[in-house]
């Protein structure tokens, strides 16, 4: 259709924000197949096939990111590949979900919990149907992309168990506010040896816990690493303007990749000028 000529037009970078995995994968695919870059912000798509398309970009000497996909305007991804060069991380805990801890802040305040959801819609962090972000699902898959980004993990979706929001959560959320403790949806990814475990959970957290103090739509994620080290990043992780950010961010990278790789190499040759040279830049 009109999507696979647009691909296989005068383009050098595809971005893909439709949705969905099956028409959503067969444009990604055909993108890298034609040698095109790739940006994404699909989540459930990329977190069950990123290996495989991973190994589709390298063949066709592309790029393929997704930054968007994990934490808005967070450098989640970007600060656990970086980790895992430099150090070993061993814990990966944050609030990785804009709308259910905007839900969680709601409930705190006495609202009920259909209202906290409309109320989410209505500010844009919810999708008409929330469901993947209130049940826990689209932080478990996050959760694969930090580990398998962090850790080398090849755990999946089905191993991560869930506990999201629910009717109940309303009572649990004041019964956190009234002893002075806060209600948040939190994941958690650890590695311990060989074996990485996972989770997502709606708990009560004590006041003295980072997260506890996460309101809105922000994100924090806490990276841990084996000689002790601790690593906070914190940031907007829901809304169209986090989204697009992280997108654009992508495509700036592809961009300043693409430069650095035909910049010709004034190491190797004398002769070139300081006014080719800035073309270059």
């Amino acid at each position: 259709g009109d999507a696979v000529e647009l691909i296989e037009g005068d383009c050098d970078v595809v971005v893909e924000l439709i949705g969905g995995k099956h028409a959503a994968g067969q444009f990604i695919r055909h993108a890298l197949s034609n040698g095109k870059g790739v940006v994404s912000a699909n989540k459930a798509l990329i977190s069950e096939n990123d290996i495989s398309l991973h190994k589709l970009a390298d063949s066709a000497d592309v790029s393929l990111r997704y930054s968007a996909a994990v934490g808005g305007v967070l450098p989640a991804l970007e600060t656990a590949q970086r980790l895992a060069r430099t150090s070993r991380p061993t814990l990966i805990r944050g609030i990785i979900n804009g709308t259910s801890n905007f839900i969680c802040g709601r409930l705190e305040d006495g609202e009920d919990f259909q209202d906290s959801v409309k109320a989410a819609q209505a500010a844009g962090f919810a999708e008409a149907d929330p469901t993947l972000d209130i049940d826990g699902s689209d932080a478990a898959q996050k959760l694969v992309l930090l580990a398998r980004n962090a850790f080398g993990s090849d755990i999946v979706f089905d191993d991560i168990p869930r506990r999201g929001l629910e009717i109940a959560s309303g009572a649990e959320a004041l019964a956190a506010r009234d002893s002075g403790r806060s209600f948040r949806v939190v994941a958690e990814c650890r590695a311990d040896g060989g074996e990485v475990t996972a989770s997502v959970a709606a708990v009560s957290l004590d006041a003295s816990d980072p997260l506890a103090n996460i309101h809105g739509a922000e994100n924090l994620l806490l990276f841990e690493t084996e000689d002790g080290g601790r690593h906070l990043i914190r940031g907007r992780g829901a809304g169209r303007y986090a989204t697009a950010e992280a997108v654009l961010g992508d495509i700036f990278d592809i961009y300043y990749e693409t430069l650095e790789s035909s910049r010709p190499d004034y190491t190797q040759q004398p002769g070139g000028s300081c006014r080719a040279q800035g073309a270059a830049i």
